[in-house]
């Protein structure tokens, strides 16, 4: 086995236009990927199609126009910021930046965390350490314990966490920070933050300004809406920040992405609209689950974690066959799982309605087998 075949790989959901191509044409039900359904603001719309003509021209380089509007939004300033191609670009980042300064470091990376977190460590040739999650929860106190080895050099903390939606504690979560030992840099993941609801969100400026081993991550891809344009930021410590920047070739994020990005940042009632489409469709897609006797983890994020009473995985290719896409879990250890991306009012209707006539026709079938 070469070097390369031992490096973990991340699996990212199918392709919906090749399925709808290979279904004839039909239209694709995508609930695999946490994409906001409501898709991208009008104003980030307009900052593409207007940023067409200027696609010869070199994008700012550390996008110093994207961190100054950043840093207002935030009240930091711009060097406290550092922009990327996507949150799953500062999680490598952060890899590669540990792995420069202690290589071979241990990575705490949770139990059912997101999956990209070992991957880097795994790409930097660091060694992930795995915390089991309790009751699809972070387990802060673990954590901590964990962190107190010498060898320890990162670790990542998603917040909601993803792929169960659950969320941490603010004071349990204050408690770890404070005791986290220096040399260690904690990246606290909040790709899916403006989904909690506020009172459960900690003030991510307060946090860098009082711990300079900790980073934020935020990221474009989920309530803003623009997945496909990879654009993520990193909150810190000045120092922290320009350490990290080191592993930033420049012109990473394209002038359209930066442009956009900054339109969606300035579109509140956008934000808002999702937040509570999300709110309010969540509810009714888990309505939907639970009144089908399955077992659903009560999420903060803008997807759901089902549990099945059989293999996910036939399920779920079933269900591609209706034109209808869910992410399977196996990765992560739980193959009788599916993650299903709150979507429109009638594509979650749809999905609840395609999911329990596929689960009545495989307990049929199952039963057949066990009478023949």
């Amino acid at each position: 086995m070469s070097s390369g075949d031992a490096i973990l790989r991340y699996v990212p959901g199918g392709d919906a236009e090749a399925l709808g191509r290979r279904l004839g044409g039909r239209r694709v039900i995508k609930l695999a990927s946490n994409e906001n359904p409501l898709g991208p603001p009008r104003g980030a719309q307009a900052a593409i199609t207007d940023g067409a003509g200027l696609a010869n021209i070199y994008p700012e380089p550390t996008s110093e126009s994207l961190r100054q509007a950043l840093a207002e939004r935030h009240g930091l300033r711009a060097e406290e910021i550092l922009v990327c191609a996507g949150g799953t670009d500062a999680i490598q980042i952060a890899a590669m930046h540990t792995a420069a300064q202690r290589p071979g470091a241990a990575v705490i990376a949770p139990t059912r965390s997101f999956l990209a977190y070992r991957v880097a460590a795994s790409q930097a040739g660091l060694r992930s350490v795995d915390v089991p999650l309790v009751d699809e929860r972070l387990d802060l106190g673990a954590m901590l314990a964990a962190v107190q080895d010498p060898s320890v050099g990162l670790v990542y903390i998603a917040n909601p966490n993803n792929p169960t939606g659950t969320s941490v504690d603010p004071k349990m979560l204050g408690h770890l920070l404070a005791r986290v030992p220096e040399r260690v840099l904690v990246v606290l993941d909040e790709a899916y933050i403006e989904y909690l609801a506020p009172e459960r969100r900690v003030d991510a400026a307060a946090l860098v300004r009082r711990h300079r081993n900790l980073v934020v991550l935020r990221t474009f891809s989920k309530i803003f809406a623009l997945a496909g344009l990879r654009v993520g930021y990193l909150l810190g410590d000045a120092a922290t920040i320009a350490g990290l920047g080191r592993f930033v070739m420049p012109f990473r994020v394209s002038a359209i992405a930066q442009r956009a990005a900054q339109a969606a940042l300035e579109d509140e009632l956008f934000v808002a609209r999702s937040h509570l489409h999300n709110r309010r469709e969540r509810a009714v897609l888990t309505r939907g689950l639970l009144a089908m006797g399955l077992a659903v983890t009560t999420s903060d994020a803008n997807f759901v974690l089902v549990r099945l009473d059989r293999e996910a995985a036939p399920i779920a290719a079933a269900l591609r066959e209706r034109g209808i896409m869910l992410r399977t879990l196996e990765p992560y250890g739980m193959e009788d799982a599916l993650r299903i991306t709150v979507g429109l009012a009638e594509d979650n209707r749809a999905v609840v309605d395609a999911l329990g006539e596929v689960l009545a026709a495989s307990r049929e079938e199952g039963e057949l087998a066990e009478v023949s």
